[in-house]
């Protein structure tokens, strides 16, 4: 019984101590996660600051730095590799972008790779198919007919490109960052005198908005109240009646308008 009994104390003080609160490490969590959250709200301010959609400005910073790591190692990790193979390589925005920027050897490797995944599949295809045009009776041509099928859903690209999917959630972190730093006052005086979010960052930021990000709201609404009546200006102008009065700021309300939409400049090509 005695033994029993200084078993059960040291299950409670056992118990005790591993539910009470670890002061220092509880300190330097929250420390870092201050810290953080300033580098966060720093990289916001710079974005806003800048010219554009601020979204689509650190989702470009972090793309370039991506390439780096894209090309140093990731282009030949597994996960990566069969996404690109099953994609049959990126869309064609970020294929320029590989065009332009990539090294010589880097995009040998990974389009050999595709190349050689693929061709066997396009030669299966090949066989398949020249059955189903050499079958003789409904049957046979029915039968060659779900073997082509078949062997065709195993060529045709699947999911989405390696790059789209991570601008993807790069911007899903970026938006929370950005609705996380509008609780400061400075930076949300800043946010609404600020070009604001593209309408792509903003339909996907607009779920998550609530009192203190009617920043968002506000400014879509007051940007596209202000291209609405440069437009109708713009019309006015076009009329025969007003059309020898002076051009202004309404001709390029188009530029402006599409620039809102791409969260760029619409005539630059990044």
């Amino acid at each position: 019984m005695g033994k029993l009994a200084l078993l059960r104390t040291l299950h409670v003080l056992k118990s005790r101590y591993s539910n009470q609160p670890h002061e220092g490490t509880d300190s330097r969590i929250t420390a870092s996660n201050r810290r953080q959250r300033s580098l966060n709200n720093e990289r916001i301010c710079r974005a806003i600051k800048q010219e554009g959609c601020p979204v689509c400005r650190l989702c470009s910073a972090g793309l370039e730095s991506g390439w780096f790591w894209f090309f140093s190692e990731s282009y030949a990790e597994g996960s990566g590799v069969n996404k690109y193979i099953d994609h049959w390589g990126f869309c064609n925005e970020h294929t320029k972008m590989i065009a332009k920027i990539g090294p010589k050897w880097q995009k040998s490797v990974i389009y050999s790779w595709i190349i050689s995944s693929h061709l066997p599949n396009l030669e299966r295809l090949q066989r398949t198919h020249l059955k189903f045009v050499q079958a003789r009776n409904a049957i046979a041509r029915r039968a060659a007919r779900r073997s082509v099928d078949k062997v065709v859903l195993e060529i045709v690209p699947t999911g989405d490109c390696l790059f789209c999917e991570s601008s993807l959630h790069a911007a899903q972190r970026h938006i929370a960052e950005l609705l996380e730093a509008l609780n400061d006052v400075e930076i949300r005086r800043l946010y609404e005198n600020s070009d604001g979010l593209c309408m792509r960052h903003f339909f996907e930021a607009i779920g998550n908005l609530d009192s203190r990000h009617s920043a968002h709201l506000i400014g879509i609404i007051r940007d596209l109240r202000h291209l609405r009546d440069n437009f109708e200006e713009f019309f006015r102008k076009e009329d025969y009646r007003y059309c020898d009065e002076p051009k202004g700021d309404e001709q390029t309300t188009w530029i402006r308008s599409m620039s809102k939409f791409l969260g760029r400049n619409a005539h630059s090509d990044r």
